[in-house]
């Protein structure tokens, strides 16, 4: 029983990542964030991939020279409420950034970030993104508005309305932040469509991009079942 407990508990840890958060409603939950995968290894250039790591929310940061995350160039430690951690993940955007350990939002659009790609994107599937959510947020732009991002026949748009509500036909503007599912200036830019009433197959979570799945996790769990009930 106490092995189940452990694994369940490190289960639990893995669908945690870590989030660099620009972007909050008006509840605090992320509308805008840098997502990374702990344990995973990012393309960030040529010769160079890097990797983040956690334990007891002590963040360690690795560079590689290989796209294995092997040959270790560099290792730097950071404490989560660290401004040079903040700095590493939010750069760009570090004044108005909060770094969590949580498990990520689901998201509508994404564009690859912090890294250098070639002009076809061709690293992208490997790259540390910028993730968006269709959550309504309160406006800058408009103090008295709301902003909420949609996408909208293969492009993806900043809308801002005059209340949280959101309604169409009160839409305030339409600015067009980029064109789904495109390689510009060696950054890719994706677009999701989430149906908020059920969970359709274009239903897309981060939980589905980290580095244990469903059917791992299942297999992991039915392995421990056996062992508990044998010792």
């Amino acid at each position: 029983m106490n092995i189940l407990y452990i694994t369940l508990l490190i289960l639990f840890a893995n669908s945690k990542s870590l989030l660099g958060i620009e972007t909050k409603d008006v509840n605090g939950n992320p509308v805008a964030f840098v997502h990374v995968d702990f344990n995973k290894c990012y393309y960030q250039s040529e010769n160079k991939y890097v990797q983040y790591t956690n334990e007891n929310n002590i963040i360690y940061f690795k560079s590689y020279s290989d796209m294995n995350c092997s040959n270790v160039i560099d290792e730097q430690t950071y404490g989560i409420n660290d401004d040079k951690l903040k700095h590493l993940i939010c750069n760009g955007f570090e004044i108005k950034c909060s770094v969590k350990i949580t498990e990520p939002p689901k998201y509508i659009g994404s564009m690859t970030f912090g890294g250098e790609d070639d002009k076809e994107c061709s690293h992208s599937d490997d790259m540390i993104k910028y993730y968006i959510t269709n959550i309504p947020f309160k406006s800058s732009e408009n103090a008295e508005g709301y902003c909420q991002y949609k996408e909208t026949n293969g492009e993806m748009y900043l809308d801002i309305y005059p209340n949280i509500k959101c309604i169409e036909s009160e839409k305030i503007s339409h600015i067009k932040e980029w064109t789904c599912d495109t390689c510009t200036k060696n950054i890719k830019y994706e677009c999701k469509e989430i149906d908020s009433n059920s969970d359709s197959k274009e239903n897309s979570s981060l939980s589905d991009d980290s580095s244990m799945s469903y059917s791992e996790t299942i297999s992991i769990l039915t392995i421990i079942f056996i062992l508990t009930f044998f010792f």
